[in-house]
């Protein structure tokens, strides 16, 4: 049985943060596109394509914004957005799996 970390309540409050935007994110991507595609190898595509994005905003973020205050915040912001929506088309992908395949 897998061991569940302790959070302290500061982290346990950011973690539902992120989570709920994370949501709002699936709702989003569902009401602009509607269910992912049948085709599973489409599905895990777009998912890696968030993840290129999210890798592009990061070196961004490393590289080009390391000495500008506001571009690194911006750059920052745009990680979260591109980390949010790749896992929140990964959750999508695994709720797919659970409800049509296994």
């Amino acid at each position: 049985m897998p061991v569940t970390p302790e959070f302290d309540p500061c982290e346990e409050e950011l973690t539902d943060q992120v989570i709920a935007d994370i949501f709002k994110e699936i709702a989003a991507e569902k009401e602009m596109h509607g269910p992912l595609p049948d085709d599973l190898i489409h599905c895990t595509a777009i998912i890696a394509e968030e993840a290129g994005e999210a890798c592009r905003a990061a070196i961004q973020l490393k590289y080009e914004a390391k000495n500008f205050h506001s571009l690194r915040k911006k750059c920052g912001k745009n990680l979260y957005d591109e980390a949010c929506q790749t896992a929140a088309m990964a959750i999508s992908l695994m709720l797919k799996l659970k409800t049509e395949v296994l």
